[in-house]
């Protein structure tokens, strides 16, 4: 049984290495994610500044909805934290997590403004 199966996967590795052997690569036609602009500097060297570009402002309008959420939710659990301590010492944490980590995330946004060339600013 340990035999058989043995050459069932030695088959089986043949032949998908056969078929791998015979492909073709394949190319995208057009840029249908991605905005043209990033598009047209594929050719360039500045392609990938521009990606990093269009990622970066989409991850700042990301943490920028997250933190508002967490404000909201530890606000929640502060006004109806009356008499519970807890709830209001788990929304005073939520409260500094969320502030120290808008602080890392813009520190983090201004040194690679200083890395890109050009800047993200533009």
């Amino acid at each position: 049984m340990k035999q058989k199966l043995t050459t069932c996967l030695i088959a089986l590795t043949s032949a998908v290495g056969a078929l791998l052997l015979f492909s073709r690569s394949v190319y995208a036609l057009d840029c249908a994610v991605l905005p043209s602009e990033i598009c047209s500097k594929a050719e360039d060297s500045e392609a990938i500044f521009a990606l990093l570009n269009f990622f970066l402002t989409i991850l700042v309008a990301l943490v920028g909805i997250v933190a508002i959420g967490m404000f909201i939710w530890a606000g929640v659990l502060y006004a109806s934290g009356d008499a519970n301590s807890n709830r209001v010492a788990q929304a005073k944490t939520i409260m500094t997590n969320t502030t120290v980590g808008i602080i890392a995330f813009g520190l983090m946004y201004l040194a690679l403004n200083w890395l890109i060339p050009g800047g993200i600013f533009n």
